[in-house]
């Protein structure tokens, strides 16, 4: 017994050092995967205004953006607000109009294990928004395929 006893005593410092290894490991792996600012001429989400429309910034221009295809009320905001938190706050705009002074778009959202988030069909899916005009909207088979059954 005194024999392991000391073996564990002069093998203590090395557990210790591999120990502070692994910390400083698992640290700098997460330091190197951080979520970077998305590709694709991405957009800051400054405010959501209601579930389905938000004010964003770039380069000293902001725009407020109205979800193509849906329809939420100021109720769902919370809900469109965790979604682009998942993309720590960055959206890229995709098939953009202008319409009644907004700016109408597909948006998506892409969350830290790369998987993109369609905003406009998401909404739907969570049962937080209605379909309103979303043949105007490119990608409109996606939308009908998105609603609850």
């Amino acid at each position: 017994m005194k024999k392991l006893f000391s073996v564990y005593l002069r093998s203590k410092p090395l557990l210790y050092a591999i120990a502070i290894l692994c910390i400083a490991a698992i640290a700098a792996n997460q330091y190197i995967n951080r979520r970077p600012k998305p590709v694709n001429n991405p957009w800051i989400v400054v405010d959501v205004i209601s579930g389905d429309r938000f004010m964003v910034e770039r380069n000293d221009q902001t725009l407020e953006i109205k979800l193509c295809g849906i329809s939420a009320s100021e109720g769902s905001k919370d809900y469109l607000r965790s979604l682009i938190n998942q993309g720590d706050g960055w959206v890229v705009l995709d098939r953009v109009s202008k319409q009644d002074g907004l700016t109408v778009a597909e948006v998506f959202v892409q969350r830290h294990d790369e998987q993109e988030i369609h905003l406009n069909t998401e909404m739907l899916m969570g049962d937080q928004a209605i379909l309103a005009d979303y043949k105007a909207c490119p990608n409109a088979e996606y939308f009908e395929m998105a609603v609850p059954q």
